[in-house]
């Protein structure tokens, strides 16, 4: 009986592993659409010293305006290529945005080319 369970967990802790490493394939190869990110967007940047605040909007034209503490601040267009969206803007921000599912609905993921600033950014209007 012990067997059982333990075999039947193991079972279900694979499924979960292999359900999630295909939602993130999905998610990699699905085509990114900068007009399904219309909208403000708010969140905490990541950087190696800390976190700051930061709001971006995103326009039907694709362009967008980013803000936040400490200076932060860029104007720029949104790029679409290699199935991804692409954000070239002042200042030197330039870097990747994807939309994904989270808990409380779409979230937008926000990552600086240096891969080491990164945010995880939430609708706050349309």
């Amino acid at each position: 009986m012990k067997a059982a369970a333990i075999l039947f967990v193991g079972l279900v802790l694979t499924g979960c592993a292999t359900t999630q490493s295909d939602l993130s394939a999905r998610q990699d190869t699905h085509q990114q659409n900068p007009h399904q990110m219309v909208g403000v967007w708010q969140g905490w940047l990541i950087t190696p010293d800390g976190f700051t605040e930061i709001r971006l909007e995103i326009r039907d034209d694709a362009s967008f305006e980013l803000g936040g503490e400490w200076g932060i601040q860029s104007t720029g267009n949104l790029i679409t290529a290699d199935r991804r969206v692409w954000f070239e803007g002042s200042r030197g921000w330039r870097g990747t945005l994807r939309l994904a599912g989270g808990p409380d609905g779409a979230v937008l993921k926000f990552e600086l080319d240096d891969r080491l600033e990164r945010a995880t950014l939430r609708l706050v209007s349309r």
